[in-house]
């Protein structure tokens, strides 16, 4: 229930000490940016984990994560070079798939029909950890420990959760028949036209998640001439609609219906939100805004994540490496957007963020149509 806590909580550090390694070190800022693509870069490569979850001991991969993980915030902390900072967050990218992988795909098996609402709690201990992060970088700093303390602690604390992780029975992968490779596994999700739309709302959804709260600070600094400190606390407000949005999943009126409707409403309102914030000319309807965004997107990915776990049963770790793998697309879309700020101004970049949002909508419609096609063929 907690491994979102701790991926989110530890894997913030590397971002928050970019200045740090800059001034103490004398790493260029695009030295720094290096070692956060390399942490992404680990991520993609970690995928394979996922896969593993459907074969191997789910016990064994989630602690060798977490202890792997201990290991890479460790190294971090007592690293003086670039060379041995970049191997670190290389292994922290992997150490967290297969942390996640491990313990997600287990979740599959133990949380059975309350999968949803399971996620949902699992999401909104992230939402904590994703606020431990930077308070636990300014703790250290205001208590005279440096940011070296905060990894060791990090490390320490990950350690510990390994050594907990080691001790649960975990549900183990399900018996295979011939011929079900983890290379079968793979091809018979690559061939699923389901898999594909989920690896296109998923690439929609990183697009518009945090780039577009980035987006929108700007836009309100400089286009609607809000203060730093209201525009900032946009991103509070957003995570504030989060929790609201992980809490609403388990009521009964959004459980009723069908993971397609609960998508098609997600992505609706969230396109809604997006354009409201464009145009709203106060800060009580940009905050309105924004907070109805943070929900949106807390149901619509639980509701995603539910879906992806669960479309081929017996390979959720295999599917979600697959849509994992097509989403890297939606690494495309802050670069665009920056163009598009560049050339036509923000306002502009605000509107393809509501764009994407209707083609979200159109990819729900595509999604429900398939899976009743595929009903219909059982």
């Amino acid at each position: 229930m907690v491994v979102r806590l701790a991926d989110e909580w530890f894997s913030f550090l590397p971002f928050g000490v970019i200045e740090p390694l800059h001034r103490e070190l004398g790493l260029s800022y695009s030295e720094t940016g290096l070692l956060l693509v390399l942490l992404s870069s680990g991520g993609v490569l970690g995928n394979f984990f996922g896969i593993a979850a459907d074969y191997v001991s789910r016990r064994v991969l989630a602690a060798g994560g977490a202890f792997g993980y201990a290991a890479s915030l460790l190294v971090f902390a007592q690293g003086r070079s670039l060379g041995a900072l970049a191997v670190a967050v290389i292994a922290m990218g992997l150490s967290s798939d297969a942390l996640v992988g491990g313990t997600e795909v287990a979740l599959v098996d133990l949380a059975g029909d309350e999968l949803d609402v399971v996620l949902a709690r699992q999401n909104a201990f992230g939402e904590l950890g994703g606020l431990l992060g930077p308070l636990t970088l300014v703790a250290a700093a205001a208590l005279g420990l440096g940011w070296r303390f905060a990894f060791t602690l990090g490390g320490l604390l990950m350690a510990a959760y390994g050594l907990w992780l080691a001790t649960q029975r975990l549900p183990g992968p399900p018996r295979r028949t011939e011929g079900r490779s983890p290379l079968a596994g793979v091809m018979g999700a690559a061939r699923d036209a389901r898999v594909w739309l989920l690896a296109a709302m998923s690439a929609l959804l990183s697009g518009l998640d945090e780039p577009f709260l980035g987006f929108a600070i700007v836009f309100l600094r400089r286009v609607r001439a809000q203060s730093p400190t209201i525009a900032t606390a946009m991103v509070t407000i957003a995570v504030i609609g989060g929790v609201a949005g992980y809490a609403l999943n388990s009521a009964e009126a959004l459980r009723g219906r069908s993971p397609a409707s609960r998508l098609l409403w997600g992505a609706l309102v969230m396109s809604a939100s997006v354009a409201g914030l464009t145009i709203a000319p106060i800060i009580s309807l940009q905050a309105v805004a924004v907070l109805c965004f943070g929900a949106s997107v807390a149901i619509f990915w639980t509701t995603l994540q539910t879906t992806i776990l669960r479309i081929r049963p017996g390979f959720a770790g295999t599917t979600d490496a697959v849509v994992s793998t097509g989403a890297l697309a939606g690494l495309v879309i802050p670069v665009a957007a920056g163009r598009l700020a560049d050339t036509a101004g923000l306002s502009a970049s605000l509107w393809l963020f509501a764009a994407l949002g209707g083609a979200l909508c159109c990819l729900c419609f595509l999604f429900a149509r398939s899976e009743r096609n595929s009903m219909k063929s059982v």
